[in-house]
């Protein structure tokens, strides 16, 4: 399968599984992953700043012959989407997220096939706009697993 194709497929699925988490009780959806750590709804409150900055800060700007927007922190980033999702319900935070990737998908098949192997200019280690994805895909699975795992330990009370 085409890395765009499997990218794409990839994103669809997450789609499939952030709406699962609708079946969650108030307080699983707002109990932190482990002590100290983030709830359920702050891992998926943080993921929606981050498509949208990839749509409007960074897919337009791989190929171009520009630099990258001035981009904010990440600790700026997650701290103020922390404090959104501490206030948002579950469901809107859900249908916020499902909004904001189906509208990333979209521009990722906007871009064209033959530049999924092109190395990325602008970026500082040498990596394709595949490599990226796959970073950025892995660090979604990784939040997933952390669910998982809390989901797991909270029904084994």
């Amino acid at each position: 399968m085409e890395q765009k194709q499997h990218t794409v497929e990839a994103y669809e699925q997450t789609l499939y599984w952030v709406k699962e988490l609708e079946e969650l009780s108030e307080k699983q959806w707002r109990m932190p992953l482990a002590p100290g750590k983030w709830t359920i709804a702050e891992v998926i409150g943080h993921l929606i700043p981050w498509d949208i900055f990839i749509m409007e800060q960074r897919l337009p700007y791989f190929f171009a012959e520009v630099a990258f927007p001035v981009s904010p922190t990440v600790e700026e980033v997650n701290k103020l989407a922390n404090e959104k999702s501490r206030v948002k319900t579950k469901e809107g935070l859900i249908d916020l997220f499902i909004a904001a990737r189906t509208k990333l998908i979209a521009a990722i098949k906007k871009v064209p096939k033959e530049h999924w192997q092109q190395e990325l200019p602008q970026m500082k280690n040498r990596m394709t706009l595949t490599d990226y994805f796959k970073g950025l895909l892995d660090h979604d699975h990784r939040h997933f697993e952390e669910i998982s795992e809390a989901l797991r330990r909270y029904s084994d009370r």
